[in-house]
């Protein structure tokens, strides 16, 4: 008789021994009970891989009090009670809880089971089939998906009610590489099902889909740029056992946009929920969580670091308070994430009258990037290396290893894996490397934020606000305060004018402001830096298309993923005026892609930020019009 325990079917514990990581898939999470059978067991074995990835895809998961309930009565409360204080706001999108200090990730994807495995990333090395799946009609494509995310040797098991249902999904597993065992089921016990993927053919995966592949091998990484997301992937690529080398052109790390005093970071709610809203959306919960630790592992100066405390933010363009109310329910927003709240409740958080409806984002808030910075690159100490004070000139792949070049051609640093996180100037070394390079829409855009000291008589926020601008809580004594967006302005001096915009700005969040716009601008400081901004709002991430790969200037990829890539480039650029909401999930994601691990972010989500969706929009553009033309 088979054993009907996931873990023993699949070969578990034994199969994980001294491995970096290994990656479990379950087709649903119920109450999580073989999740947390998989995270005792990890923890039990002295042999354990190094981390453990649990991908779960429900449509339905628990609450917070559902899990508690479901495991009051049993043996593994240390580890219910962790999960609970990770458990998120239940939003439809995939969620990273963080487990063992990272050694532990739950990957829960929101979703259909058909849908959800369309959107995972990863290689799998087992898969729990759930007694619910095999219960319903088990359709071919489902055993396509499954063998899509297969890793070679990846094992499967699966119980169903009946010996029917266990030939049936039998079947359809044989059919897409599978070999497969079925035990027929016997008085009392379930049918089941044992499969081992071992295909006659392996398909060849999408270049943009099989880059860890590639790369895992040397560990090691170049990343241009000190900023946000050049500080956050070197954090995230350290905790993966990489070492890295980050350079900078400034003698200091965030000495560019990064610099500034302060900024916001939320999400966004757009009633089509477009992949803007999706991104921004998985962003924010990410930044949460992520500052959230950070401010609590940093109890000396996390107080004036920032705050996870919240945001209110105005300007929503639906018409009014019901119709924000109705758009949360039909996209299923719950109240961990956004809430709707009438001018009334927004003044009751903010601490100072509001005159208009708001959205509120509970674990919104606001951050000093600088100390981030600081704060990303103590944690990857031990194997991150800084190089500041250089001007790369240039960069070139010699021996299958990238090279910065200064301007007298001497070689500052090289290695198998560059990641350029330098904001514009990723461009502009690229731009040297072909002959007829890509030209991303990419754009410096000049801001100035403000800040004054807080007039007597005048109240701060309790939390951050934004919407045509935004203003923080009082920091060291002083409102702070933007910003200005000037396309094709080069101008580096803080400009009176600026301070002016600012405060009308201010103003336009609450007439309690008002009162700044009659101040003397002499006593206003500030601060002039540039961001970089792409024209559909979304970040340029991943690995790098080489648009002429076989000689061919346009090819006929209509999906970023299928664009050839160049070995061993990264970028992490045109994060905006998003760099603190981002730049945690980015370098996640960028990090999961270099090292070859489970990403965290869903498939249509990773090609609506891949560098190579501009190729592929203008390639579907081309074939309309040939069509159109033929037509």
């Amino acid at each position: 008789m088979m054993n009907d325990n996931p873990l023993a079917s699949n070969g578990l514990p034994q199969r994980w021994a001294a491995r970096g990581h290994f990656v479990v898939l379950e087709t649903g999470f119920g109450s999580g009970w073989n999740f947390l059978a998989t995270w005792a067991a990890w923890r039990a074995d002295p042999q354990r891989c190094r981390t453990l990835y649990y991908i779960a895809i429900e449509a339905h998961p628990p609450s917070a009090d559902e899990l508690i309930h479901a495991h009051r009565d049993g043996n593994s409360a240390s580890l219910v009670t962790q999960l609970v204080d990770a458990w998120p706001a239940l939003t439809p999108n995939l969620h990273r809880i963080d487990l063992e200090t990272g050694r532990v990730q739950l990957l829960l994807v929101v979703d259909e089971l058909g849908n959800g495995l369309r959107e995972v990333v990863a290689d799998v090395d087992a898969f729990y089939l759930d007694r619910p799946c095999t219960t319903l009609r088990w359709r071919p494509q489902l055993s396509k998906r499954l063998a899509r995310l297969a890793a070679p040797d990846a094992t499967l098991s699966s119980s169903a009610a009946d010996s029917k249902l266990a030939d049936r999904l039998a079947e359809g597993l044989r059919a897409t590489g599978f070999t497969v065992v079925v035990a027929p089921a016997e008085a009392n016990a379930t049918a089941m099902t044992l499969g081992r993927y071992a295909p006659r053919f392996v398909p060849s995966r999408p270049p943009a889909r099989r880059t860890g592949h590639r790369t895992a091998s040397s560990r090691e990484a170049l990343i241009l740029g000190a900023g946000l997301a050049g500080c956050a992937t070197a954090s995230r690529l350290a905790d993966k056992g990489w070492a890295v080398t980050l350079v900078d052109r400034h003698p200091m790390p965030a000495a560019e946009a990064s610099g500034n005093a302060a900024g916001v970071f939320h999400g966004v709610v757009h009633s089509h929920d477009g992949h803007h809203a999706r991104f921004n959306r998985a962003a924010a919960l990410e930044a949460g969580r992520t500052f959230r630790r950070m401010l609590a592992d940093a109890p000396l100066d996390g107080a004036a670091a920032g705050s996870v405390d919240g945001l209110l933010r105005l300007g929503s363009k639906l018409a009014d308070l019901g119709s924000m109310k109705r758009a949360l329910d039909d996209l299923r927003l719950p109240s961990g994430f956004v809430q709707a709240v009438d001018a009334e409740q927004g003044s009751m958080i903010a601490g100072i009258a509001l005159a208009e409806a708001a959205w509120f984002y509970p674990n919104g808030g606001w951050m000093r990037p600088a100390w981030l910075a600081s704060a990303w690159l103590d944690r990857a100490a031990d194997d991150c290396t800084f190089i500041g004070g250089v001007e790369v000139d240039a960069i070139r792949h010699i021996d299958d290893r990238w090279v910065l070049l200064d301007r007298q051609g001497a070689t500052i640093a090289d290695c198998a894996n560059l990641v350029l996180a330098n904001a514009s100037g990723a461009q502009r070394l690229l731009s040297a490397l072909a002959s007829s390079p890509i030209d991303w829409p990419l754009q410096a855009v000049r801001g100035q934020s403000s800040q004054v000291a807080l007039p007597a008589g005048l109240r701060a926020p309790m939390l951050a606000l934004s919407g045509a601008g935004y203003v923080l809580p009082s920091i060291d004594g002083s409102l702070v305060f933007g910003a200005t967006a000037q396309k094709d302005d080069a101008d580096p001096a803080v400009r009176a004018s600026d301070h002016r915009e600012n405060a009308e700005r201010l103003a336009q969040l609450s007439a309690s402001f008002e009162a700044v716009q009659r101040l003397p601008l002499g006593g206003f400081d500030g601060r002039t830096a540039w961001r970089c901004v792409c024209s559909d709002r979304l970040p340029l991430l991943g690995a790098v298309p080489d648009a002429w790969a076989g000689g061919d200037p346009c090819g006929t990829w209509d999906q970023p993923r299928f664009v050839p890539r160049r070995p061993g480039l990264f970028m992490f650029t045109g994060l905006g005026s998003r760099g603190i909401t981002w730049s945690p999930l980015g370098a996640e994601v960028l990090a999961s892609i270099m090292a070859g691990t489970p990403t965290p972010l869903e498939a249509s989500l990773l090609d609506a930020i891949d560098p190579a969706r501009f190729l592929s929009r203008a390639n579907r553009r081309k074939a309309a019009a040939d069509q159109a033309v033929a037509g």
